[in-house]
């Protein structure tokens, strides 16, 4: 039953987090041409500052490869990608098979088996004191899943683009420019993900010897009550 809360909870906030946009600082280095969508504050040759628009659906797929064991994490992405391309509008643009013409539809692709491979990692043996609730192992195998979904949704959207874009423009929109919030994002997940894996197996924890002392207690009354 818990487990079934945390599917549809996490499932509500992939899809909030989709559509949820901000602004997120940026910082880039020897990029001569900042895309006007961008808000800059301070330019050099060599540096440049400033804001951009995002959403958090990257740090939310980090998340959720984080709290869900590898079967759950199949099966949510399954039913994410199920209800996506039947035409629910629940990616963020829009939703059905015509959104695999979108030049990001690698970004998309690519959280499936990312966040299979992640939540594998992560739940590697079940030695949680070792790898589910160390911080600093969940914060390096969730940076190696960002780089993967950067470099699947680059090489795609490149292809997608046929030319017309060129690569080091795709690097810096879709790479150097978030890169640095997302890495301070994805160090907030990971605390965040540690936390509550500790804090709902303290629960289960105490849930179980509930269970223990009161199926213990109904079982001495019954054999008092048949003496």
């Amino acid at each position: 039953m818990l487990n079934l809360i945390i599917f549809a909870s996490l499932f509500f906030i992939l899809v909030f987090s989709t559509f949820f946009v901000t602004q997120l600082p940026f910082i880039v280095f020897f990029f001569s041409s900042i895309p006007p969508e961008v808000t800059l504050q301070y330019s050099t040759p060599y540096i440049s500052t400033g804001f951009f628009t995002s959403n958090l659906q990257i740090p939310a797929i980090i998340l959720i490869a984080l709290l869900l064991n590898p079967r759950l994490s199949f099966f949510f992405m399954l039913t994410y990608f199920s209800i996506g391309f039947s035409g629910y509008p629940i990616f963020y643009y829009g939703g059905g098979t015509e959104y695999l013409h979108q030049p990001s539809i690698g970004y998309l692709l690519s959280f499936f088996p990312v966040v299979v491979l992640l939540s594998s990692f992560a739940w590697k043996n079940k030695d949680f004191e070792k790898y589910l609730f160390n911080t600093r192992y969940i914060y390096l195998i969730s940076i190696v899943a960002l780089l993967l979904i950067h470099i699947t949704g680059i090489i795609t959207a490149f292809i997608m683009l046929k030319g017309t874009v060129s690569f080091s423009d795709i690097i810096e929109v879709y790479l150097a420019i978030p890169l640095l919030s997302q890495f301070l994002l994805i160090a907030v997940v990971s605390i965040l993900a540690t936390n509550l894996n500790r804090l709902k197996y303290y629960i289960l924890s105490k849930y179980k010897k509930f269970l223990d002392v009161v199926f213990k207690t109904s079982t001495k009354r019954r054999r008092l009550a048949r003496k």
